[in-house]
């Protein structure tokens, strides 16, 4: 007998550990069918789960009335259907000009922002998102178009930090007919048909058509994906057990050993780049086959050769090895001046006890240092346990009048705000007697 969907989730996020009794869900809640679905399914299996829901809705300001009509409607299922629900507007158009990225690109990274954001403040356990598994064999394909490796092949990941995903086991068909046969209505976005996306080719055109060559499909792309994910899973843990041997790290920068490295198998060649690029910079959507590759290439140059790659590292070939090192240039931001220095640590040293010269832990700074100011999802340790608070939080309970709060500058990585210029510096980053490197930031006004 055929199991329904509510049992096929429910055996999913059982057996995959998704939740647990008594977790705090936040549902991503778009209003469109998956999502919808998504709400639905958590709904039933709340009591049975011992679960609290609550959903947040992003308005990305991009479709006018539509999205209006998608904001009223989250509003009204929520109501009827006893979860929490609540509206968040953001400014798409306006980040993806002033960040120099796609509107898509743009609308995601608020949304899971917003979405941080609001489980922050909740105190949520996990964040559901609606994709299934049409989804993540679109994404596979749209990987391999793209020239992806292994990583980009396996697909959508089951969990992400805090974000779970308890439909990757069923499909938009299966969506469909259960929301059909428990008489759900849902909203419709028009642009998930405009062709002219190079996603919605693969949903539209060539997906269809790959199941017309064999009716399963869409299944055995998503189980390719699976065993591509075990593989990459593999490849990464001989590159770290050989890290030690063919590389080694000091102070902002990785030197790949060419005496060992080159005589690594050529795939592990690229998994020790990767692992080199990564501690350097936690922004791997920027740094794609294309740049490991040109890392690989200069093996091959002459001493003193050097290229640029996003995230502001540079690879260049030097006696005996590849050095790559991210950039501490000084970075300006309207009337000050930020400038960074590492050095080791010594224990003798007082630190500075100095307004805007402060000092952290390198070694806890996981992505490329900005100077900005405050975006959804902002965060700062407040507590040396691991404790966390919105920067609006912090904001709000420094008393900071709301007229500045816009204009006070962020030291941050990514969403981690290691200091809040003129307040406080995070937690999560401070000199201990672990510290092995310090990195000094200094702001300086300019005259």
């Amino acid at each position: 007998m055929q199991m329904s969907l509510t049992e096929d989730v429910y055996e999913w996020i059982t057996r995959e550990s998704l939740t647990e009794p008594g977790n705090c869900i936040l549902i991503g809640l778009s209003g469109g069918a998956d999502s919808v679905c998504l709400a639905l399914v958590l709904k039933e299996l709340q009591a049975r789960m011992d679960l609290k829901l609550l959903a947040v809705h992003v308005h990305h300001g991009i479709r006018g009335a539509d999205a209006d009509a998608d904001a009223d409607f989250a509003g009204e299922f929520g109501r009827a259907h006893g979860i929490p629900v609540i509206i968040r507007r953001c400014d798409a158009p306006g980040y993806a000009k002033e960040h120099g990225m796609s509107l898509e690109e743009a609308a995601r990274e608020l949304r899971y922002g917003i979405l941080e954001e609001e489980a922050e403040k909740a105190g949520a356990d996990a964040i559901a998102v609606a994709h299934h598994q049409d989804d993540n064999a679109e994404t596979i394909l749209l990987n391999l178009f793209r020239g992806s490796g292994l990583k980009g092949l396996a697909g959508i990941p089951l969990r992400r930090g805090r974000i779970i995903r308890p439909l990757l086991c069923v499909g938009r068909r299966d969506i469909e007919v259960y929301l059909q046969e428990n008489g759900e209505s849902y909203c419709t976005d028009r642009t998930n048909e405009d062709v002219n996306f190079a996603r919605n080719r693969i949903r539209c055109q060539i997906l269809p058509k790959a199941c017309e060559a064999n009716a399963q499909a869409k299944e055995h792309i998503v189980k390719a994906g699976r065993i591509i994910g075990e593989a990459d899973a593999y490849l990464r843990s001989q590159a770290e057990a050989v890290w030690d041997t063919a590389a080694s790290e000091k102070y902002g920068e990785v030197n790949l050993l060419l005496s060992a490295f080159c005589r690594l198998e050529p795939i592990l060649q690229k998994y020790v780049v990767m692992l080199a690029l990564e501690k350097l910079s936690s922004a791997r959507r920027d740094i794609g086959a294309v740049h490991m590759e040109a890392v690989l290439a200069l093996a091959d140059k002459q001493v003193g050769r050097e290229i640029h790659l996003p995230c502001k590292i540079k690879a260049s070939r030097e006696y005996g090895c590849i050095r790559i090192s991210r950039g501490l240039k000084s970075e300006s931001a309207g009337e000050w001046e930020f400038i960074q220095d590492i050095f080791p640590y010594d224990p003798s040293e007082k630190i500075p006890e100095n307004r805007y010269t402060k000092w952290f832990d390198y070694d806890k700074i996981v992505g490329t240092v900005s100077v900005r100011n405050r975006r959804a999802g902002d965060y700062i340790g407040i507590l040396p346990k691991g404790s966390k608070k919105t920067v609006k939080a912090f904001m709000t309970d420094e008393k900071i009048p709301r007229r500045i709060r816009d204009e006070i500058l962020l030291v941050a990585d990514g969403s981690h705000i290691l200091w809040i210029v003129g307040y406080r510096i995070s937690e999560d980053c401070k000199v201990s007697e672990h510290t092995k490197t310090i990195l000094q930031i200094q702001a300086i006004k300019k005259q």
